[in-house]
């Protein structure tokens, strides 16, 4: 008699949405999400580094270590797809400048906070687009005034 043989991993379809560009991948259900992101950047048109990209199904940010059956991830599921831009960051009177990597998505006020964290700066007041030449309400994402890679945002203390 033949020794029973391992059982197959299951195979999911994962849909990734991103800006209207939906593309399906087969992966095994028992995948890291870097696999998936690795999957993302190799077969996806625009070939989106993995260090670009976050995954968020049902409300939750996906991390790289764990697997989609973590997630309870279906075969079938939409998982959207988000840009992480490369984003530089000046403290108003000083002409140095640090990149962040960040959520396009994110909210101004979300912003404030990595800043805050980042820098050790307890009291910043405002955020201002130098490209748009216009201070940014906490409220809005970043997408909403249209900062995108390697766009400049400077921070006022008090």
């Amino acid at each position: 008699m033949d020794p029973p043989s391992p059982e197959e991993p299951e195979m999911i379809e994962v849909n990734i949405e991103w800006i209207g560009a939906p593309c399906s991948y087969q992966i095994r259900a028992d995948a890291k999400v870097r696999q998936l992101k690795q999957k993302i950047k190799d077969e996806f048109i625009i070939g989106l580094p993995i260090r670009k990209q976050d995954l968020e199904y049902n409300g939750e940010w996906l991390e790289d270590d764990r697997t989609l059956e973590d997630y309870e991830i279906p075969s079938e599921a939409t998982i959207n797809l988000v840009r992480k831009i490369d984003l530089f960051v000046f403290k108003h009177g000083v002409d140095v400048d640090h990149t962040l990597l960040v959520n396009e998505t994110i909210t101004v006020a979300k912003l404030k906070e990595i800043i805050r964290e980042y820098f050790g700066e307890p009291n910043i007041t405002r955020l201002y687009d130098d490209l748009n030449n216009t201070f940014l309400d906490d409220n809005l994402s970043l997408s909403d005034y249209g900062i995108t890679e390697r766009s400049e945002v400077t921070y006022f203390v008090d």
